[in-house]
């Protein structure tokens, strides 16, 4: 008897282990380490997608074929769990604290069918209640179906009648994979005699190769003449799997480089750590516009003359959309893209492309360092601070600690670029963990731009409401008028913050966060304009005439947001001279795409927005930046606030004077004398790492320490509260029981924003130093609070946030 262990894909911490099943006979050939199969579990012999991990053959009489339930299907999908894999989601599931399933759905394409689906039949009776007659109806009834027409009482009333024997509930995990197909024409037999002109062109067309049908559509060649010549054997008609390409690799041009005589003695550091055949870590720390793309590109040529694979990673969507132009012109057809704005088609093509080996490079957001490649020899984080790299969703991982993995398995390069490295990563240059290499100069003699803090105190912009005081308002004219560009960042959307009744003071807030709503008078959705928006939850409401507490209609509109600064530039510069770029405007697929390409084609004047136009971007003709309102990033509530402000600054600025001539940067603010801010302003990294990293030291914060954060949410506040001292309570005696694991915790405390979507939230802070024994302990308390329970809040653990 042929058996099998499976570890499942979905399942929660407690029943997180290794279960065997028997292989039925008929599926013996399609068995496999590696492969998906579908399996019962449970009381209810639910189907349960599975990935098999270890396979063996029994001889008779060493157990009963009854002690063990069969395996269901081998679904047909072209993958397997490679070592790597499996080895890569059991290091996920051990840092971040989630199942070894969750770890591995992570790398697995999109669009193939793992989900498990309930549903109903009808049992022949006389029963006239209306979900019976619903089922009845139907060759089978799904769980979906049922809660849409009956919500959630027409499941208790499934149950109730399966009791009854009225119904049966069965389960399924449908094979579905998303792979596009065309029809394709093969000549067989070209020496048969054909009449018809129609028959003697296809004939004529296919001498030369197979064409598709839609081709020989376009020659006048009907389908019923490819049938006729079909059923004679002239030719056979096949399926030809369809490549969805979301960009062109022919539509760029590839421009030529020089490498300055720093840049080449980078470079040739970079290439002697990829060919001593041994994992290896590097930190390129460069100002901003000294050319690290240049070097990158040589690091990743190299990888592929040495016959291996490079993974390129981008914080942002909008730097991955500048980057395909760069790329795809260098490496054409070998280079693929994966980022969350692609189709998943586009993106499950593309998982194909590589596995047949004709992509060598991706670029990519964060979930681009799975890229299935076999023999890497290449993984870059560009723009490694930022904090995009490090996942909000379970599991909460970080495609640093996944690249430093898989580096280290290929013996590959690790290159980490910024010009403003994480002080972790600083830390760990300077410790001599990482190799640490510098270019302090921009490329071809550019100087960097002027830097000019704006204290805003008593201008007389500012004080009449408006978001540009005088001195950035006159640069920014100024520079529009000489046919330069120029690029403004505000760290909110929206159009006001927080609305307020002026008789009674009453905030207009969202009833399921402790949060007030925002206004956004602009939308491209007609269902979001001139509406209150929540953006933790997303509620939407309409704008307000009366006050809900006094009915008072003076309803006053505070705070700020990019559609504010909207109304300001279109009134300063007329309509049409700038562009907006946030989480509103690039909702729609190659958004950012078209917006930068606008830009770069000179079409608007002015680009501004959130985060997402102060990194990485490069355009020549740009010779202002503007940091709108640096205190709000300056004084958030967390211990890296600093740090995101000097990285925000040096970001900023560096997108100006790209060109020969040099830039200018201005920095409003209410506090010019502000340390981060000066030092930001000087570009001077070494002396921002030298006084954070002291304060860091004294207050033992990371590098000096880990951090983990175990949050606990719950609808009732009662429970949430009641989990939080409990699980309070386990914690420090468990600490006291292991006194060598040298634990600091802080807590329970109330999250800063205590509600969202309707739940309370409560967490407490553990500083550590990592180990095997401090993962075990808190590992043994998430398989006790991670597991849905009555009665229980919900507990979610995260290693190192980027907030706490």
């Amino acid at each position: 008897m042929l058996v099998c262990q499976v570890r499942l894909l979905d399942t929660t911490l407690a029943y997180d282990r290794a279960y065997t099943y028997a292989i039925p006979k008929s599926l013996e050939d399609k068995a496999a380490v590696g492969v998906i199969a579908v399996v019962p579990f449970g009381k209810g012999n639910r189907s349960q997608s599975a990935f098999v991990v270890s396979l063996w053959q029994e001889s008779a009489g060493e157990r009963k074929p009854s002690e063990l339930k069969e395996v269901i299907s081998f679904p047909d999908y072209e993958l397997s769990a490679t070592d790597e894999m499996l080895a890569l989601g059991a290091f996920i599931s051990d840092r971040c604290f989630c199942t070894l399933g969750s770890a591995l759905k992570l790398m697995l394409p999109v669009g193939i069918n793992l989900k498990s689906k309930v549903f109903y039949r009808a049992v022949p009776s006389q029963c006239d209640h209306e979900l019976y007659l619903f089922v009845n109806q139907k060759e089978r009834a799904y769980e979906s179906e049922i809660l849409r027409s009956f919500g959630k009482e027409g499941l208790a009333v499934a149950a109730n009648l399966c009791k009854k024997g009225f119904l049966t509930r069965h389960s399924e995990v449908a094979e579905k994979e998303n792979v596009k197909t065309e029809q394709w024409v093969k000549l067989i037999n070209g020496d048969m005699p054909l009449k018809g002109q129609k028959q003697q062109l296809l004939k004529e067309l296919l001498a030369d190769g197979d064409m598709s049908a839609e081709s020989l559509g376009k020659h006048g060649i009907s389908t019923a003449t490819v049938r006729n010549l079909e059923t004679k054997g002239v030719v056979s008609v096949y399926r030809k799997r369809l490549q969805r390409l979301a960009y062109n690799p022919d539509k760029y041009e590839n421009y030529g480089y020089t490498l300055s005589e720093k840049q080449c003695a980078v470079r040739d550091n970079i290439l002697e750590y990829m060919r001593c055949g041994k994992p290896q870590a590097c930190l390129l720390h460069g100002v901003t516009g000294s050319g690290k793309t240049k070097i990158i590109l040589e690091a990743v040529d190299e990888a592929l003359k040495q016959g291996r694979e490079a993974i390129v990673l981008m914080p942002e969507i909008g730097l991955t959309a500048q980057a395909v132009s760069t790329y795809f012109a260098r490496y054409g057809e070998k280079c693929g893209i994966i980022h969350s704005k692609l189709s998943v088609g586009e993106k499950a093509d593309t998982y194909a492309r590589i596995r047949s080996g004709s992509v060598k490079v991706i670029i990519g957001t964060r979930s681009a360092v799975f890229a299935p490649f076999e023999n890497l020899g290449l993984i870059v984080m560009d723009e490694e601070q930022e904090h995009t790299y490090k996942s909000e969703k379970s599991p909460k991982y970080h495609a640093r600690d996944i690249a430093r993995f898989r580096c280290a398995r290929h013996n590959a390069l690790m290159l980490l670029a910024s010009a403003t490295p994480s002080v972790e990563s600083f830390y760990k240059a300077e410790s001599g963990i990482y190799h640490l290499l510098t270019l302090n100069e921009r490329f071809g003699g550019t100087e960097l731009p002027s830097v000019e803090i704006a204290d805003i105190v008593g201008d007389s912009e500012i004080e009449k409401g408006k978001l540009l005081g005088e001195e950035l308002r006159e640069a920014l004219v100024d520079t529009v008028n000489k046919g330069e560009q120029a690029i403004l960042f505000l760290g909110r959307r929206g159009y006001n913050s927080a609305l307020r009744c002026r008789s009674c003071g009453y905030v207009f807030t969202c009833d399921r966060c402790s949060v007030s709503l925002n206004y956004h008078a602009y939308s491209n959705e007609e269902s979001r304009r001139g509406k209150l928006i929540c953006h933790y939850c997303g509620r939407i409401e309409d704008k307000p005439y009366k006050c809900p507490e006094c009915g008072g209609s003076h309803i006053g509109y505070f705070g700020y947001g990019t559609q504010l600064l909207q109304d300001e530039l279109e009134e300063l510069l007329g309509d049409g001279k700038a562009l907006r770029m946030d989480t509103d405007t690039t909702v729609a697929k190659r958004s950012h795409d078209e917006i930068l390409e606008e830009f770069g084609r000179g079409e608007a004047s002015v680009l501004y927005g959130t985060q997402m136009v102060v990194k990485g971007l490069d355009f020549p003709n740009v010779s202002l930046v503007g940091l709108v309102m640096a205190d709000s990033v300056l004084y958030m509530n967390d211990f890296r606030a600093p740090e995101r402000m000097f990285s925000l600054i040096t970001q900023l600025v560096g997108r100006a004077g790209r060109s020969k001539k040099r830039g200018r940067a201005i920095i409003q603010t209410y506090n010019p004398l502000h340390q981060t801010l000066r030092l930001g302003a000087k570009q001077d990294y070494n002396a921002f790492y030298k006084s954070e990293i002291r304060l860091r030291k004294a207050v033992v914060f990371p590098p000096f320490c880990d951090i983990a954060v175990f949050s606990f949410s719950s609808a009732d506040e009662e429970e949430l509260n009641r989990t939080a001292i409990a699980f309070s309570g386990e914690f420090e005696k468990g600490a006291e029981e292991a006194s060598e694991l040298k634990l600091i915790k802080m807590g329970p405390y109330k999250e800063g924003i205590y509600k969202i979507g309707g739940k309370y939230r409560n967490k407490i802070i553990v500083k550590y130093k990592d180990s095997r024994e401090c993962r075990s302990f808190f590992r043994r308390l998430a398989e006790k609070y991670a597991v849905p329970q009555k009665g229980v809040a919900s507990l979610d653990i995260d290693i190192n946030p980027f907030t706490v």
